[in-house]
């Protein structure tokens, strides 16, 4: 559990160094990816839940 939690500070630490616009525009990376895995991370169960006949 601490390598994700190492994981996450490290990205927290790269998002927060540079200037203002550097900053937002890796905000919006970050929370669009984040947004993206959810998606296809729900669209995958919904699939297999189909494929089972669900």
């Amino acid at each position: 559990m601490s390598k994700i939690s190492d994981i996450i500070s490290d990205i927290k630490a790269w998002v927060n160094a540079g200037t203002a616009n550097k900053i937002f525009i890796r905000r919006v990376l970050v929370v669009s990816l984040t947004i993206l895995v959810i998606y296809k991370l729900g669209y995958a169960i919904g699939v297999f839940l189909a494929h089972i006949g669900l």
